[in-house]
């Protein structure tokens, strides 16, 4: 895991690279409640695709998810407003167009909800958070492509 490169530290405001979105998680920031929006975006020319057990390139398909060594880059955690302008946060994690093509399988059903959970895991762990305990639905696939982003509504990479 590494952060997303500061755009602050580049003397233009175009950041390094502008990644694909994928889809959003909506979760929650414990003690507060805060809301969280995980965009879950790609980048081939920047991510290398997930190595197997043995450090090759996954070439295909893989069925055994707790194998995959998933290279991964977390933005750090900026405000942004919901839908009902109420105050939240969004986190960027960006993969190989691999991870997202196999979330998208519809042969592959537990893919999805596993790599969202080690997802959240990693930004827990990233950025020393609480995430929303299990007695509730933990989170949530919403049908925004993008959170917290540029542009009017907020869902420009």
């Amino acid at each position: 895991k590494n952060a997303m490169a500061d755009p602050q530290n580049h003397p233009s405001s175009v950041p390094p690279f502008v990644p694909f979105h994928g889809f959003v998680v909506k979760t929650f920031i414990e003690p507060d409640g805060k809301k969280l929006f995980v965009n879950i975006c790609h980048h081939d020319d920047t991510m290398q695709r997930p190595l197997d057990a043995r450090g090759q390139d996954v070439a295909g398909l893989s069925t055994h998810f707790d194998d995959l060594r998933i290279p991964v880059l977390i933005s750090k955690l900026r405000t942004c407003v919901d839908g009902s302008q109420v105050k939240s946060s969004a986190v960027d994690i960006v993969v190989n167009s691999w991870c997202i093509e196999m979330c998208n399988r519809k042969d592959f059903p537990d893919f999805k909800p596993r790599f969202v959970v080690t997802a959240l895991g990693w930004i827990a762990e990233e950025h020393s958070i609480k995430l929303q305990a299990q007695g509730r639905m933990p989170w949530k696939i919403i049908k925004s492509k993008y959170k917290g982003g540029f542009g009017k509504d907020g869902s420009n990479v």
